[in-house]
């Protein structure tokens, strides 16, 4: 699991981005925590996957470690402090006593060093350094790729007989409700390393207040309105720490929730609101999938909005009333029902054995998507899922060759045609599976991905070029990624449960 699920993705990042630096985890791996793992900061990531950046650990994440020369001779370039001055790891003193005593040499710490100061050149700190932090911070073009990440990640989750966009022409009242409506949610007592104050934050009220002319009115009841916005979430009330740490109805980092539904009294606004006025949109602002059984079938549409940023409130009135087609995909499986999950399936996954504080990843590569393939569980919204406002047709798959060899590459085409009435976006994901592996492999995984945009009626042709290592596995008794010869099947479809493209290919090792 360790090499097929993460560090996998991991290469990836840093061939294509070549990241300048990585966090490290607070939690342990295989029984040593990541700040003070060798393993992890040197063997993998530096010696098998040729990272030249720094890793620094998350905020106070050393302060739980052996101590200074444990995480310098394991590859830590900097720590990041923590709240509590006196247990510092990389402090001066404590550093210089390492040294002294002979538990770290200079080589070692020339070695963590070294990255760090590739950084500073990097950014400009060394020589000269004309640059204006305000001429950089919050300029137009930041702007508007901070509207474009909220607009293309958004995932429109129903939309019963094209309930949207909206004519705003043909609106005179609307009503814009819940508790996340005109919620600011840049505040650093949110929780996390996700408590960003930015220069401004333009919420979904004031989103779509500046988006209507002054012939639409507001209301506060929705019966009184033609359609109502409801911005439903998990809860950041004033009380949020307080309610989170009492109530864990919160979504924020380092506690999890204790349910699956949104909170109580936000479920039964829904269900009133619904009752009063069928023209009722949800959108969700939150991190996390949410439990929306109880009323999906009776809202026209539910958008997911997740945490949309400082331009949030501008890109779901774009959304909403169609001036860009939404065209994000779920990065995560919604499931049914809680116990569906596999992280659920018993007490030692999930809370885990409290008395020694230990949670088993007893799944291994059966996360997410991989493990309702596996089990035939249905789920209430799968992996990639997501729509769009017009229509997509994908046709015609084929291979430059049907035979491959270790070390060659070879090309994946499909058409894809726009055949709705609206321009829009949609992304194609490719799945491979060992039709007939001698080890336990997932059914199908996701390899490839492409966002393509189209005009109505227009088509293209969408091509994904791959190599062998897209049939490897990690082999433990090799203890290197291998690939068996044999026949595989590749998927091409919108999610991880809409793939109606099939082909076969032989590898040949």
């Amino acid at each position: 699991a360790l090499f097929e699920i993460y560090v996998k993705n991991y290469k990836r990042i840093i061939e294509k981005a070549d990241p300048w630096g990585l966090m490290v985890c607070y939690n342990k791996i295989n029984g040593v925590y990541g700040a003070e793992n060798k393993y992890i900061l040197t063997d993998i990531l530096v010696n098998q996957l040729n990272f030249t950046g720094h890793t620094v650990t998350d905020w106070g994440a050393a302060q739980r470690t052996s101590g200074a020369s444990a995480c310098i001779k394991a590859g830590l370039s900097l720590e990041m402090p923590g709240s509590f001055i006196l247990s510092r790891v990389y402090k001066k003193k404590k550093v210089r006593k390492a040294l002294d005593l002979g538990k770290i040499n200079e080589e070692e710490l020339d070695l963590i060093l070294k990255p760090l100061l590739r950084t500073f050149f990097r950014v400009g700190l060394f020589g000269e350094n004309n640059i204006d932090a305000k001429e950089i911070i919050d300029n137009p073009d930041h702007q508007e790729i901070a509207q474009r990440i909220a607009e293309e990640g958004m995932v429109l989750l129903k939309n019963s007989n094209d309930f949207l966009p909206l004519d705003i022409d043909s609106i005179n009242k609307v009503a814009i409700l819940g508790p996340n409506a005109d919620k600011i949610f840049g505040k650093p007592y949110y929780g996390g390393s996700s408590a960003v104050v930015p220069p401004f934050e333009i919420t979904p009220y004031e989103g779509l207040r500046k988006y209507f002319s002054k012939d639409v009115e507001i209301v506060n009841k929705p019966e009184d309105a033609d359609f109502v916005f409801l911005f439903v979430g998990l809860d950041h009330g004033a009380n949020f720490l307080l309610n989170f740490i009492l109530n864990r109805e919160g979504d924020t980092e380092g506690r999890d929730r204790k349910d699956y539904k949104l909170p109580e009294d936000q479920e039964e606004l829904i269900k009133e609101t619904i009752k009063k006025n069928p023209n009722t949109i949800v959108v969700l602002i939150a991190g996390s999938p949410i439990d929306v059984s109880e009323w999906y079938d009776q809202v026209p549409a539910l958008l997911n909005a997740w945490y949309p940023g400082m331009m949030g409130g501008t890109a779901i009135a774009r959304i909403i009333f169609g001036e860009i087609s939404p065209s994000g995909k779920l990065p995560v499986t919604y499931p049914k029902k809680l116990e569906d999950h596999p992280a659920h399936k018993s007490e030692r996954r999930f809370p885990g054995d409290l008395d020694v504080k230990k949670i088993y990843f007893d799944e291994g590569i059966y996360v997410g998507y991989r493990y309702f393939d596996k089990e035939g569980i249905e789920p209430f919204f799968p992996f990639g899922f997501g729509l769009s406002y017009t229509k997509f047709e994908l046709s015609s798959i084929r291979l430059d060759k049907n035979i491959i060899e270790s070390e060659n590459n070879f090309e994946v085409s499909i058409d894809i045609q726009n055949i709705g009435e609206k321009a829009g976006a949609e992304v194609i994901q490719l799945y491979i599976g060992d039709d007939e592996s001698t080890i336990d492999r997932p059914i199908r995984e996701l390899q490839a991905f492409k966002k393509v945009y189209l005009n109505p009626n227009e088509k293209k042709t969408v091509s994904f070029s791959l190599d062998s290592s897209t049939f490897e596995y990690y082999s433990e008794e090799k203890h290197k990624f291998k690939a068996e010869a044999g026949s595989f099947t590749i998927y091409i479809g919108t999610s991880s449960r809409d793939l109606p493209l099939e082909t076969k290919i032989e590898y040949k090792s």
